[in-house]
């Protein structure tokens, strides 16, 4: 008879799926060689009404391993990332912390030892992670990829991924759910709210997780990264993060004084733009206000500062497109159907 370990932490695992057949039995597999009390776990799988397997691979995966676990809970609901996370923290409710993990990444075995040996060796932490998205990050970064300044070991971070990122649920009664309007930087803006309560963030550079999926990026990935991020911007404006509203007030006065120089030709709107440029390149390049590669490596060196702001004037510009059009958020997603909820015996 297996003996529990009830000092140990009880852990909910979040995975949500959607269409997810062709990467879950890594994952699955990943799960199950986990170094860790297996009946102190409890798997939550909100899946995205997948029309592949995916409801299969799950179905069968609980027939074989249930007993194994504290239990596995499978459901349904339309849903997108942060929507799907809040359905995972409501099934966390009455455990110590939740590991989310997206359904096309893999860790190492120790990962859960190690994330909680961080919230032990640091003070009031409220999420620790691991680097996880590297050739993604590579590849659309392209060469930017090289100005990113890499760090080892445990760090204090501002922001990171929630791929493979463990939270405490105390610091989830204080801060609350995912944003269910963001489709993109739902982990910066929850990160924010979670340092705003006073919490620590984690990232820790001696383990990485694997990114099964490698994600082409070409011109049109890119101007709907530029337009999901305006909408981030905005949430982020109405929660008066003061970053935000700096890279977008420098972001506005660069297109001013650029148009002023162009259309008057003097001295002093150029200054002017030569002064605004510099503080928007130290904003831009600032650890504290990366909006993307923070969970891959610590900061980004100073020489691409030109191409970040460009970008961001970019999102700048689609904020003001969004507002003007007036784009409402979609209609609340459907309540979730509890397909199974099988506590071991």
């Amino acid at each position: 008879m297996q003996v529990i370990q009830k000092s140990l932490p009880l852990i909910t695992i979040g995975i949500p799926t959607s269409n997810s057949a062709w990467s879950l039995p890594d994952v699955l597999s990943c799960i199950l060689k986990l170094d860790y009390d297996k009946r102190r776990l409890r798997l939550t799988f909100p899946d995205n009404f997948s029309s592949d397997d995916t409801m299969k691979i799950l179905g069968e995966f609980t027939a074989v391993h249930e007993k194994e676990f504290e239990s596995i809970l499978i459901e349904t609901a339309h849903a997108n990332i942060p929507v799907a996370r809040n359905i995972c923290f409501q099934r966390a409710m009455g455990t110590d912390y939740i590991f989310f993990l997206d359904s096309d990444i893999v860790v190492p075995p120790d990962t859960l030892t190690v994330l909680l040996e961080d919230f032990r060796k640091f003070e009031n932490v409220g999420m620790t992670s691991f680097p996880w998205d590297e050739a993604n990050s590579s590849a659309r970064a392209r060469s930017l990829f090289n100005g990113f300044v890499t760090t080892r070991g445990p760090m204090y971070a501002y922001k990171i991924g929630n791929g493979c990122n463990l939270i405490s649920m105390n610091a989830f009664r204080a801060v609350g759910d995912f944003n269910p309007r963001l489709y993109v930087h739902e982990d910066g803006e929850y990160c924010y709210r979670l340092r705003k309560r006073g919490f620590n963030i984690i990232c820790d550079y001696s383990h990485t997780g694997t990114h099964l999926k490698r994600v082409s990026w070409n011109m049109r990935s890119y101007l709907r990264f530029v337009w999901n991020s305006s909408n981030t911007y905005i949430e982020m404006i109405r929660l008066r993060s003061p970053m935000h509203i700096l890279k977008l007030t420098t972001s506005v006065l660069l297109i001013v004084f650029l148009a002023l120089s162009i259309v008057l030709r003097q001295v002093a709107p150029v200054v002017a733009f030569v002064v605004v440029a510099l503080v928007a390149f130290w904003v831009n390049t600032s650890r504290r206000v990366l909006d993307d590669g923070s969970h891959v490596k610590a900061s980004y060196y100073p020489a691409i500062a030109p191409v970040l702001t460009a970008l961001t004037v970019m999102v700048t510009v689609a904020v003001f497109i969004r507002l003007l059009l007036r784009i409402r958020p979609k209609s609340a997603p459907q309540e979730p159907q509890l397909i199974q909820d099988k506590p071991a015996s």
